[in-house]
């Protein structure tokens, strides 16, 4: 497991870390496996984890709300792909195998994390996730983006980078965005470079991040299924604590 982040924002400390391929499967179990699951989550980090069933939309899941009260999909987990918390040692996790994992943390304690593939870049994820911290009178304090796949290991169609670029536009210029997000790959064809795209759609809010993960394709110790086909995925779990 790497520490990825750990500092102060506003009066909290948060703390980001992933885990790694040594880790073992971080996909959300059911059943038995679950329970597993959970005490192997607290063997890491000291407690167990807010987690979504994953969808690659915008959904919002509240940790401060009641479970039952949001629907979900795979056993008891809301489907989602932003999670959002006020309450400090909450551990929120995104699991991810090529795919963006972001973390937010607002001055005031509002951490989330969001799960960003290309089709969430591409329908406003990270507005949403700014949008949920600046609902709550905050404001983001800090950006953390964890491992995921990079430009030179990511072919993509033109298509779907004029997509990605409209989304992250958010009705500004996507012209300039898709400057900013395409890339070449080892080979010489058209990429997507995943990191640029989180950091153009976060800039328009004037944030910059603060920390950008390696690639998964790239380095073995990560989970990749477009490089690799693997079926596992690592997690990159963030909480907050009041700082003295």
């Amino acid at each position: 497991m790497l520490e990825l982040f750990r500092g102060s924002v506003g009066r909290h400390v948060l703390t980001v870390v992933a885990t790694d391929a040594a880790d073992g499967d971080m996909r959300p179990s059911e059943g038995c496996g679950r329970r597993s699951q959970i005490e192997h989550q607290r063997r890491l980090t000291g407690a167990a984890w807010t987690m979504v069933d994953e969808e690659h939309g915008v959904q919002v899941f509240d940790a401060d709300l009641d479970v039952a009260r949001v629907p979900a999909r795979a056993g008891d987990l809301p489907a989602a792909d932003v999670i959002v918390t006020s309450a400090a040692d909450t551990q929120l996790a995104i699991w991810a195998g090529d795919c963006a994992p972001v973390v937010l943390c607002g001055a005031g304690g509002t951490l989330v994390a969001v799960h960003a593939g290309w089709k969430g870049l591409a329908a406003g994820v990270l507005d949403v996730a700014v949008d949920v911290i600046t609902a709550r009178g905050d404001h983001v304090g800090a950006a953390v983006l964890g491992p995921c796949i990079h430009a030179e290991c990511y072919e993509f169609g033109r298509h779907e980078l004029h997509a990605v670029a409209s989304g992250i536009a958010g009705g500004g210029d996507p012209d300039a965005a898709a400057a900013a997000i395409t890339a070449t790959t080892v080979s010489g064809r058209p990429a997507l470079d995943v990191p640029a795209a989180v950091a153009f759609a976060l800039r328009r809010h004037q944030v910059e991040l603060d920390t950008v993960g390696g690639c998964t394709a790239c380095d073995p110790r990560w989970f990749s299924h477009r490089a690799r086909a693997d079926a596992a995925r690592h997690a990159v779990v963030a909480w907050t604590r009041a700082g003295r």
